[in-house]
């Protein structure tokens, strides 16, 4: 555990506050949207957000410590924080710019949505779908024409979806977080359906008949996720093209890429290159 003194005298942050001011912030009912800068080297104090926040990393990043553990933080990351999680910031890069959210109590009231502090939103088996979610809320954030607020809102309200009516592993059967864990690893490699079937000891039908209902999507559509997924950080680091990303990636030239990442994202790799 990487509790100190310090810890113990978190501060609460709360209504937008971060520790990069805000280059620009709107309101949305419930939902404060902002955009912050952190210049580089700064460190943050302990501290915790009155709010359930998502942050997804435009540029640059940071070193974030936990009560448990440490992590490197880089552009195209999505992340979720609820109130209860303690952390500081240290290291920040050069140009560090990141879009948060943040959702205040009347929107959980308003939407008639469950909310405990120490809900995780970011769900084991729709993480990849959470941030494109984050994305197309980026996306409407930067329009901001007279309809972006409710379409925020939907959005928002899919992001706070739980999953309890979906499956979850058996007790003693951990089939999914394998072929999670081997999907991870392999994504750029192709296999069969009867080698995942070997890797997991699970029969070819039961992970046909399965997976959409514990990854809500299908094989094929997850492995394309998490290539999209990989495509993030290239594609905000404009010193590749984006035909060597497309390569990069495991996509069969930029065309396929760029209609991929359109079809999952809803934006094209070029505007979200230009955020």
């Amino acid at each position: 555990m990487l509790m100190t003194d310090d810890s113990k005298n978190a501060e609460c942050f709360s209504n937008g506050r971060y520790v990069g001011p805000a280059k620009k912030e709107l309101h949305f009912g419930d939902i404060i949207a902002s955009e912050n800068e952190y210049a580089e080297g700064i460190s943050s104090v302990w501290h915790y957000h009155e709010n359930p926040h998502f942050s997804h990393i435009l540029n640059g990043g940071s070193i974030e410590v936990g009560e448990y553990n440490t992590v490197c933080q880089t552009e195209g990351d999505s992340l979720f924080y609820n109130p209860c999680m303690l952390h500081k910031n240290t290291d920040y890069k050069e140009n560090t710019r990141i879009f948060n959210l943040e959702l205040q109590p009347g929107f959980f009231t308003r939407n008639k949505l469950k909310y405990s502090a120490a809900d995780n939103y970011w769900s084991y088996y729709d993480e990849h779908l959470k941030k494109v979610l984050v994305i197309k809320i980026l996306k409407e954030y930067l329009l901001n024409d007279t309809d972006s607020g409710l379409s925020i809102e939907q959005l928002c309200v899919l992001l706070c979806q739980q999953d309890g009516g979906k499956p979850k592993p058996e007790k003693n059967n951990h089939w999914s977080s394998l072929l999670k864990e081997y999907l991870h690893e392999k994504w750029n490699t192709p296999f069969s359906l009867s080698e995942l079937s070997e890797e997991v000891q699970i029969h070819p039908v039961n992970i046909s008949k399965y997976f959409s209902k514990y990854f809500n999507c299908t094989l094929g559509e997850y492995i394309r996720r998490i290539k999209i997924e990989r495509s993030l950080a290239l594609v905000r680091n404009k010193r590749y093209s984006l035909t060597e990303i497309a390569y990069e990636c495991g996509f069969t030239d930029q065309s396929h890429f760029t209609r991929t990442f359109r079809n999952i994202t809803g934006i094209l790799p070029k505007d979200y290159r230009q955020f």
